[in-house]
Protein backbone atom coordinates (compact mmCIF):
# COMPACT_ATOMS: atom_id res chain seq x y z
CA UNK A 1 0.00 0.00 0.00
CA UNK A 2 2.98 2.43 0.93
CA UNK A 3 4.68 2.02 -2.45
CA UNK A 4 1.25 2.72 -4.31
CA UNK A 5 0.72 5.75 -2.44
CA UNK A 6 4.63 6.74 -3.21
CA UNK A 7 4.19 6.24 -6.81
CA UNK A 8 0.94 8.30 -6.75
CA UNK A 9 2.88 11.00 -4.91
CA UNK A 10 5.84 10.91 -7.50
CA UNK A 11 3.63 10.52 -10.22
CA UNK A 12 1.40 13.82 -9.20
CA UNK A 13 4.67 15.68 -9.01
CA UNK A 14 6.03 14.97 -11.76
CA UNK A 15 2.87 16.61 -13.37
CA UNK A 16 2.97 19.79 -11.61
CA UNK A 17 6.55 20.70 -12.73
CA UNK A 18 5.69 20.27 -16.74
CA UNK A 19 2.43 22.43 -15.97
CA UNK A 20 4.59 25.09 -14.33
CA UNK A 21 7.13 24.85 -17.46
CA UNK A 22 10.17 23.84 -15.32
CA UNK A 23 10.53 21.04 -18.23
CA UNK A 24 11.27 23.98 -20.95
CA UNK A 25 14.49 24.83 -22.72
CA UNK A 26 13.98 28.19 -21.35
CA UNK A 27 12.62 30.47 -19.46
CA UNK A 28 11.82 33.25 -21.70
CA UNK A 29 8.51 34.01 -22.95
CA UNK A 30 8.18 35.68 -26.91
CA UNK A 31 7.86 39.35 -27.36
CA UNK A 32 4.43 40.38 -28.52
CA UNK A 33 3.32 42.99 -30.49
CA UNK A 34 1.99 45.02 -27.80
CA UNK A 35 5.17 45.20 -26.02
CA UNK A 36 7.20 45.62 -28.82
CA UNK A 37 8.92 49.35 -28.92
CA UNK A 38 8.53 51.32 -32.03
CA UNK A 39 10.68 53.36 -33.37
CA UNK A 40 9.60 56.38 -34.88
CA UNK A 41 8.29 55.89 -38.17
CA UNK A 42 8.45 51.83 -37.52
CA UNK A 43 5.08 50.15 -39.07
CA UNK A 44 5.39 47.05 -36.86
CA UNK A 45 2.70 48.45 -34.80
CA UNK A 46 -0.07 49.05 -37.54
CA UNK A 47 -2.04 50.94 -34.94
CA UNK A 48 0.13 53.46 -33.89
CA UNK A 49 0.57 55.18 -37.70
CA UNK A 50 3.61 56.95 -38.61
CA UNK A 51 5.40 59.06 -36.07
CA UNK A 52 5.48 62.27 -38.20
CA UNK A 53 5.79 65.02 -35.06
CA UNK A 54 9.26 63.43 -34.62
CA UNK A 55 10.34 64.08 -38.44
CA UNK A 56 8.53 67.55 -38.26
CA UNK A 57 10.46 68.85 -35.24
CA UNK A 58 13.85 67.44 -36.67
CA UNK A 59 13.39 70.10 -39.67
CA UNK A 60 11.91 72.74 -36.86
CA UNK A 61 15.26 72.09 -34.94
CA UNK A 62 17.04 73.73 -37.80
CA UNK A 63 15.07 76.81 -37.97
CA UNK A 64 16.78 79.42 -35.81
CA UNK A 65 14.75 80.86 -32.46
CA UNK A 66 15.51 83.98 -32.22
CA UNK A 67 15.05 85.07 -36.02
CA UNK A 68 15.48 84.52 -39.56
CA UNK A 69 18.47 86.89 -41.18
CA UNK A 70 19.02 84.18 -44.34
CA UNK A 71 16.75 81.88 -46.63
CA UNK A 72 15.12 78.74 -44.66
CA UNK A 73 16.09 75.25 -45.95
CA UNK A 74 13.01 73.72 -46.32
CA UNK A 75 13.04 70.35 -47.47
CA UNK A 76 10.65 68.59 -50.10
CA UNK A 77 11.66 65.20 -48.54
CA UNK A 78 13.05 63.76 -45.35
CA UNK A 79 13.73 59.65 -45.90
CA UNK A 80 10.63 58.30 -47.21
CA UNK A 81 8.39 61.30 -46.12
CA UNK A 82 7.36 64.10 -48.92
CA UNK A 83 7.06 67.49 -47.78
CA UNK A 84 4.71 70.35 -49.70
CA UNK A 85 4.95 73.69 -47.99
CA UNK A 86 3.03 76.73 -47.70
CA UNK A 87 3.53 80.24 -46.38
CA UNK A 88 1.27 82.52 -44.77
CA UNK A 89 2.80 85.67 -46.51
CA UNK A 90 4.76 84.86 -49.60
CA UNK A 91 6.00 88.19 -49.10
CA UNK A 92 8.04 87.51 -46.14
CA UNK A 93 8.93 84.41 -46.76
CA UNK A 94 7.62 81.83 -49.87
CA UNK A 95 6.27 78.46 -49.53
CA UNK A 96 10.38 77.31 -51.22
CA UNK A 97 11.81 79.36 -47.78
CA UNK A 98 13.04 82.49 -49.58
CA UNK A 99 13.13 85.43 -47.19
CA UNK A 100 12.70 88.96 -47.62
CA UNK A 101 13.53 91.29 -44.88
CA UNK A 102 11.45 94.30 -44.49
CA UNK A 103 11.14 97.43 -42.16
CA UNK A 104 9.90 95.83 -38.98
CA UNK A 105 10.20 92.32 -37.85
CA UNK A 106 7.16 90.20 -38.83
CA UNK A 107 5.72 86.91 -38.08
CA UNK A 108 5.43 83.75 -40.59
CA UNK A 109 3.70 80.74 -40.15
CA UNK A 110 5.48 77.74 -42.54
CA UNK A 111 3.00 74.45 -42.96
CA UNK A 112 4.15 71.32 -43.92
CA UNK A 113 1.92 68.73 -45.95
CA UNK A 114 3.98 65.37 -45.09
CA UNK A 115 3.16 62.52 -47.02
CA UNK A 116 4.23 58.77 -45.86
CA UNK A 117 2.52 55.98 -48.59
CA UNK A 118 -1.44 56.39 -47.90
CA UNK A 119 -0.67 58.44 -44.47
CA UNK A 120 -0.54 62.16 -44.38
CA UNK A 121 -0.09 64.76 -41.64
CA UNK A 122 -0.15 68.56 -41.17
CA UNK A 123 1.98 70.32 -38.77
CA UNK A 124 2.96 74.31 -38.79
CA UNK A 125 5.22 76.28 -37.06
CA UNK A 126 5.87 80.21 -36.70
CA UNK A 127 9.23 82.01 -37.36
CA UNK A 128 10.21 85.66 -37.03
CA UNK A 129 11.85 87.42 -40.28
CA UNK A 130 14.06 89.77 -38.61
CA UNK A 131 13.81 93.70 -39.84
CA UNK A 132 17.17 94.10 -42.32
CA UNK A 133 19.65 96.60 -41.27
CA UNK A 134 20.55 98.82 -43.77
CA UNK A 135 20.24 102.68 -43.16
CA UNK A 136 17.72 104.24 -45.02
CA UNK A 137 18.15 107.57 -46.50
CA UNK A 138 15.29 109.84 -47.89
CA UNK A 139 14.08 110.10 -51.40
CA UNK A 140 14.89 114.01 -51.07
CA UNK A 141 18.87 113.27 -50.10
CA UNK A 142 18.94 111.18 -53.16
CA UNK A 143 17.54 114.22 -55.56
CA UNK A 144 20.09 116.83 -53.75
CA UNK A 145 23.23 114.10 -53.42
CA UNK A 146 26.58 115.79 -55.16
CA UNK A 147 26.67 114.07 -58.99
CA UNK A 148 29.78 115.27 -59.45
CA UNK A 149 31.61 113.41 -55.77
CA UNK A 150 33.78 110.53 -56.73
CA UNK A 151 33.07 108.03 -56.02
CA UNK A 152 29.44 108.84 -55.85
CA UNK A 153 28.16 107.26 -52.42
CA UNK A 154 25.48 104.48 -52.37
CA UNK A 155 22.04 105.01 -51.12
CA UNK A 156 19.18 103.17 -49.80
CA UNK A 157 15.47 104.61 -50.32
CA UNK A 158 12.13 102.98 -49.54
CA UNK A 159 8.47 104.42 -51.06
CA UNK A 160 5.67 103.64 -52.66
CA UNK A 161 5.01 102.49 -56.26
CA UNK A 162 3.16 105.08 -57.90
CA UNK A 163 3.05 104.59 -61.73
CA UNK A 164 4.77 101.22 -63.63
CA UNK A 165 6.19 100.84 -66.96
CA UNK A 166 7.67 98.63 -69.14
CA UNK A 167 11.27 99.24 -68.35
CA UNK A 168 10.76 101.48 -64.96
CA UNK A 169 8.75 102.54 -62.24
CA UNK A 170 8.05 105.62 -60.31
CA UNK A 171 8.55 105.40 -56.37
CA UNK A 172 7.52 108.17 -53.56
CA UNK A 173 8.35 108.75 -49.91
CA UNK A 174 7.22 112.20 -47.82
CA UNK A 175 9.76 114.11 -49.23
CA UNK A 176 9.97 113.47 -53.15
CA UNK A 177 9.63 110.78 -56.04
CA UNK A 178 12.44 109.03 -58.26
CA UNK A 179 12.29 106.90 -60.80
CA UNK A 180 13.89 103.15 -60.92
CA UNK A 181 15.21 102.31 -64.25
CA UNK A 182 15.25 98.65 -64.96
CA UNK A 183 15.72 98.10 -69.00
CA UNK A 184 13.29 96.54 -71.28
CA UNK A 185 13.59 93.15 -70.56
CA UNK A 186 12.36 93.85 -67.14
CA UNK A 187 9.31 91.43 -66.22
CA UNK A 188 7.92 94.16 -64.48
CA UNK A 189 6.21 92.01 -61.36
CA UNK A 190 5.22 95.12 -59.10
CA UNK A 191 2.10 96.77 -58.66
CA UNK A 192 1.03 100.43 -57.71
CA UNK A 193 0.60 100.64 -53.66
CA UNK A 194 3.88 98.17 -53.42
CA UNK A 195 6.27 99.17 -50.96
CA UNK A 196 10.05 98.91 -52.49
CA UNK A 197 13.22 98.88 -51.04
CA UNK A 198 16.11 100.54 -53.35
CA UNK A 199 19.20 100.44 -53.04
CA UNK A 200 21.99 101.73 -55.42
CA UNK A 201 24.14 104.35 -56.34
CA UNK A 202 22.24 107.28 -57.90
CA UNK A 203 22.84 108.30 -62.19
CA UNK A 204 21.37 111.22 -64.33
CA UNK A 205 19.15 110.97 -67.41
CA UNK A 206 18.03 114.08 -69.27
CA UNK A 207 19.35 116.52 -66.25
CA UNK A 208 17.25 114.52 -63.58
CA UNK A 209 18.41 112.11 -61.10
CA UNK A 210 17.29 108.23 -61.21
CA UNK A 211 18.46 104.64 -60.29
CA UNK A 212 19.66 102.84 -63.05
CA UNK A 213 19.35 99.21 -64.23
CA UNK A 214 22.39 98.59 -61.64
CA UNK A 215 20.33 99.44 -58.54
CA UNK A 216 18.56 96.48 -56.39
CA UNK A 217 15.11 96.60 -55.32
CA UNK A 218 12.78 94.30 -52.79
CA UNK A 219 9.16 94.29 -52.31
CA UNK A 220 9.08 94.55 -48.49
CA UNK A 221 5.33 95.40 -48.29
CA UNK A 222 1.87 97.11 -49.25
CA UNK A 223 0.62 100.17 -48.81
CA UNK A 224 -2.92 99.17 -48.53
CA UNK A 225 -4.63 102.68 -48.39
CA UNK A 226 -2.59 104.18 -51.38
CA UNK A 227 -4.58 106.49 -53.64
CA UNK A 228 -3.66 108.50 -56.34
CA UNK A 229 -3.83 112.51 -56.67
CA UNK A 230 -6.32 114.37 -58.23
CA UNK A 231 -4.54 115.13 -61.40
CA UNK A 232 -4.00 118.68 -63.25
CA UNK A 233 -5.51 118.80 -66.21
CA UNK A 234 -3.50 120.31 -68.94
CA UNK A 235 -4.24 122.62 -71.79
CA UNK A 236 -1.84 123.33 -74.82
CA UNK A 237 -0.04 126.39 -73.25
CA UNK A 238 0.16 124.56 -69.96
CA UNK A 239 2.41 121.84 -71.79
CA UNK A 240 4.41 124.78 -72.81
CA UNK A 241 5.09 125.74 -69.65
CA UNK A 242 7.21 122.82 -68.29
CA UNK A 243 10.22 123.82 -71.16
CA UNK A 244 10.58 126.55 -68.89
CA UNK A 245 10.36 124.92 -65.25
CA UNK A 246 10.42 121.47 -65.18
CA UNK A 247 8.05 119.51 -62.10
CA UNK A 248 6.98 116.22 -61.24
CA UNK A 249 3.14 116.45 -61.34
CA UNK A 250 0.60 114.52 -61.81
CA UNK A 251 -1.16 115.27 -64.84
CA UNK A 252 -3.97 115.13 -67.74
CA UNK A 253 -3.53 115.58 -70.95
CA UNK A 254 -5.22 114.98 -74.60
CA UNK A 255 -3.93 114.96 -77.58
CA UNK A 256 -3.59 112.43 -81.19
CA UNK A 257 -0.92 109.18 -80.36
CA UNK A 258 1.67 108.09 -83.06
CA UNK A 259 3.62 104.89 -82.38
CA UNK A 260 6.89 104.28 -83.54
CA UNK A 261 8.79 101.38 -82.57
CA UNK A 262 9.31 101.91 -78.80
CA UNK A 263 7.88 105.65 -79.20
CA UNK A 264 4.74 106.61 -78.22
CA UNK A 265 4.47 110.06 -79.02
CA UNK A 266 1.58 112.94 -78.59
CA UNK A 267 1.03 115.77 -80.70
CA UNK A 268 -0.79 117.98 -78.43
CA UNK A 269 -3.32 120.89 -79.63
CA UNK A 270 -1.73 124.53 -78.75
CA UNK A 271 1.37 123.35 -77.49
CA UNK A 272 4.25 123.80 -79.32
CA UNK A 273 5.95 120.81 -77.44
CA UNK A 274 4.79 116.84 -77.66
CA UNK A 275 3.97 114.63 -75.26
CA UNK A 276 6.11 111.18 -75.18
CA UNK A 277 4.39 107.70 -73.01
CA UNK A 278 7.80 106.12 -71.98
CA UNK A 279 7.01 102.64 -72.60
CA UNK A 280 3.15 102.24 -71.53
CA UNK A 281 1.96 99.14 -69.80
CA UNK A 282 -1.65 99.23 -71.51
CA UNK A 283 -3.39 96.75 -73.16
CA UNK A 284 -4.73 96.85 -76.71
CA UNK A 285 -2.44 100.25 -77.10
CA UNK A 286 -1.65 99.78 -80.79
CA UNK A 287 -5.08 99.99 -81.67
CA UNK A 288 -5.06 103.62 -80.55
CA UNK A 289 -2.37 104.52 -82.96
CA UNK A 290 -2.94 107.89 -85.12
CA UNK A 291 -6.36 108.74 -82.44
CA UNK A 292 -7.41 110.55 -80.09
CA UNK A 293 -6.34 109.41 -76.68
CA UNK A 294 -6.34 110.58 -72.94
CA UNK A 295 -2.84 109.99 -70.59
CA UNK A 296 -2.86 110.73 -67.44
CA UNK A 297 0.52 110.12 -65.78
CA UNK A 298 3.71 111.56 -63.91
CA UNK A 299 5.86 113.93 -65.71
CA UNK A 300 9.34 112.57 -65.86
CA UNK A 301 11.49 114.84 -67.72
CA UNK A 302 12.10 116.52 -71.03
CA UNK A 303 13.97 114.84 -74.13
CA UNK A 304 15.11 115.89 -77.88
CA UNK A 305 16.00 119.29 -76.40
CA UNK A 306 12.92 119.83 -74.79
CA UNK A 307 10.69 119.13 -77.17
CA UNK A 308 9.47 115.94 -75.68
CA UNK A 309 7.53 116.18 -72.03
CA UNK A 310 8.21 112.66 -71.15
CA UNK A 311 4.95 110.84 -69.05
CA UNK A 312 5.04 108.02 -67.65
CA UNK A 313 1.40 106.68 -67.64
CA UNK A 314 -0.95 105.53 -65.21
CA UNK A 315 -3.71 104.99 -67.55
CA UNK A 316 -4.06 105.52 -71.48
CA UNK A 317 -7.89 106.14 -72.70
CA UNK A 318 -8.49 105.77 -76.35
CA UNK A 319 -10.42 104.35 -79.00
CA UNK A 320 -9.51 100.74 -79.54
CA UNK A 321 -11.79 99.51 -82.14
CA UNK A 322 -9.69 98.06 -85.51
CA UNK A 323 -9.56 99.87 -88.17
CA UNK A 324 -11.35 97.96 -91.04
CA UNK A 325 -9.42 97.61 -94.10
CA UNK A 326 -11.79 98.43 -96.93
CA UNK A 327 -11.63 96.59 -100.21
CA UNK A 328 -11.85 98.73 -103.34
CA UNK A 329 -13.02 97.11 -106.88
CA UNK A 330 -11.16 97.48 -110.03
CA UNK A 331 -13.33 99.88 -111.27
CA UNK A 332 -12.98 102.36 -108.19
CA UNK A 333 -9.15 101.51 -108.07
CA UNK A 334 -9.02 102.29 -112.21
CA UNK A 335 -11.48 105.68 -111.33
CA UNK A 336 -9.16 107.40 -108.58
CA UNK A 337 -6.72 107.36 -111.20
CA UNK A 338 -3.85 105.04 -108.69
CA UNK A 339 -2.37 102.06 -110.33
Amino acid sequence: MKRIIALFLFTFFCFGLVACGLTSKNNTTEPTKENTVVEPGDKTNENRGYDFETVFNKVKALIPSEGVKDNINLPSAVGSVAFVWSSSDETVCTKNGVVTRGLEDKEVTLTALMIYGKEQATMSFTVTVLKTEETLNTISEVLNADMNSVPLPSFSVCGDVIALGGSSFLIKDETGMILVYRGYTWTHELEVGDKVLVSGTPTTYSNTVQFDSSATYTKVGVNESFEQPTSLLLAGSDCDKYKEELSHDYVTVTGTLAISGNYYNLSIPGASIKGSIVSPLVEDIELMNGKEVTVTGYILYLTGSGNYLNILATSVVGDTTPIEAKTYTVSEILASGEG
